[in-house]
């Protein structure tokens, strides 16, 4: 990782995501997670919750399970008023 940069991504108003791990794969995870969720609120008119971007972000780090993101990440978000939190391997176990 990067020394002097955020690791740390807004995903939505009540979801974040943090990696560690080799920073430019990050950045192409945040970035397609990011399309992801813009997509997902363009067809719902709504944000997606945690548990469903948790979920997506498992499928999208298994998808690349044979050349993967090398990244270690953990998402944390709120699901009404409780707080949840998810951790992930390179290849989306969680």
């Amino acid at each position: 990782m990067h020394r002097n940069t955020s690791k740390i991504h807004k995903l939505t108003e009540s979801t974040y995501i943090l990696s560690a791990g080799m920073y430019a794969d990050a950045l192409n995870l945040w970035k397609k997670l990011d399309q992801k969720i813009e997509l997902y609120e363009l067809n719902h008119n709504k944000p997606p919750k945690s548990s469903a971007i948790a979920s997506l972000l498992g499928r999208v780090l298994y998808e690349k399970r044979f050349f993967p993101f090398y990244t270690f990440n953990i998402v944390v978000g709120f699901e009404g008023d409780e707080p949840r939190i998810w951790g992930y391997d390179a290849i989306g176990s969680y």
